[in-house]
């Protein structure tokens, strides 16, 4: 297995009020599972019940009402890690780019009515409501939904150890403390500019014959926000909204870049822009397939898989020809 397989991966989450936040974790069950989590939930779940006038409660009498409300419980707990675990497969499959809560939340409100309605007719004490009624407590029950979704924000996110405001990559770097013998620094922050620096052995003492070495024994190092890479040891980045999601042997990196700042790394030395998004290093390449679409497939070391576009198909195939380890 891939180092980069074991990795954590990261969601933008945009709430009722677009306050937006992220999630860490390859799991819905990690973030709903969590003792903040549940606490919130049931609390949420116990004031709805006590303030819940709706048809189902006026109908319920001693240890019925309890039954209900347990029911719904599960329902929405089941619900939640069904709904998440669906979404984030969409999101890694690349169909959506954002989780927005209330796209999550009504079906479990649909779902939650339908639950209570069962448990009435299990009950036996009383029939299935018309469409109109059903929708008009679907309509009430998806504004309580939302309100409790105002307070997560507020009060869950700040908390759960899984769920941060800022963007993975972006906290602050604190200066280091000055000496009489350092500069002063300043703070550098993950909006940096990119730049590529180039790092070569120092040069011969004086007198001794000095060693001249050759730009592709140089070490470059490639500074994406506050963070500095190896440029071999990148094997790809991928752009996402206005970050960049840097893979390398080791882990995933997001980052609030521009693909198309990463100058350097466009010169066809160490890999080449594949698509729009997209850049793969030739030393992640693990092999190249032309699909019978015309298209070309890239099944990278780390067990991804990328696609070239037809308009740089081209490009690809003559830079990736000429590198040493395909001339075999």
């Amino acid at each position: 297995m891939s180092n980069a397989s074991q990795t954590v991966s990261s969601a933008q989450v945009v709430s009722t009020f677009g306050n937006g936040f992220w999630l860490r974790g390859d799991s819905a069950a990690e973030y709903v599972l969590h003792p903040v989590f549940l606490r919130f939930s049931m609390l949420c779940i116990a004031i709805y019940a006590l303030l819940d006038q709706g048809t189902e409660s006026r109908l319920l009498i001693g240890w019925q009402f309890p039954l209900m409300w347990l029911t719904m419980a599960f329902v929405v707990i089941a619900g939640l890690l069904v709904i998440g675990a669906f979404t984030l497969h969409l999101r890694r499959r690349g169909w959506i780019r954002r989780l927005y809560t209330p796209f999550i939340m009504l079906p479990i409100v649909i779902m939650t009515d339908l639950a209570a309605q069962g448990v009435v007719q299990v009950l036996q004490i009383g029939g299935w409501k018309p469409l109109p009624q059903t929708m008009m407590d679907i309509t009430r029950d998806m504004l309580v939904v939302l309100l409790f979704d105002i307070l997560h924000v507020q009060f869950v996110v700040p908390n759960h150890p899984l769920a941060s405001a800022v963007p993975p990559g972006q906290q602050a770097v604190q200066p280091r403390a000055h000496t009489e013998d350092a500069a002063t620094e300043t703070w550098k922050w993950a909006a940096a500019p990119i730049a590529i620096e180039h790092t070569a052995p120092p040069s011969a003492p004086p007198g001794e014959e000095e060693i001249i070495v050759q730009p592709s024994q140089e070490r470059s190092m490639v500074l994406i926000a506050d963070r500095s890479f190896a440029a071999s040891e990148i094997q790809s980045v991928q752009t996402e909204d206005h970050y960049v999601n840097v893979i390398t042997r080791t882990g995933r990196h997001m980052l609030r870049a521009k693909l198309s700042e990463l100058k350097a790394l466009h010169d066809g030395r160490h890999g080449v822009q594949i698509n729009r998004s997209q850049w793969v290093a030739f030393a992640a390449i693990e092999s190249v397939k032309d699909e019978a679409n015309g298209q070309v497939t890239l099944h990278l070391v780390n067990g991804d898989t990328a696609t070239v576009s037809r308009t740089r198909r081209l490009v690809f195939m003559q830079l990736y020809n000429t590198q040493p380890s395909t001339q075999s």
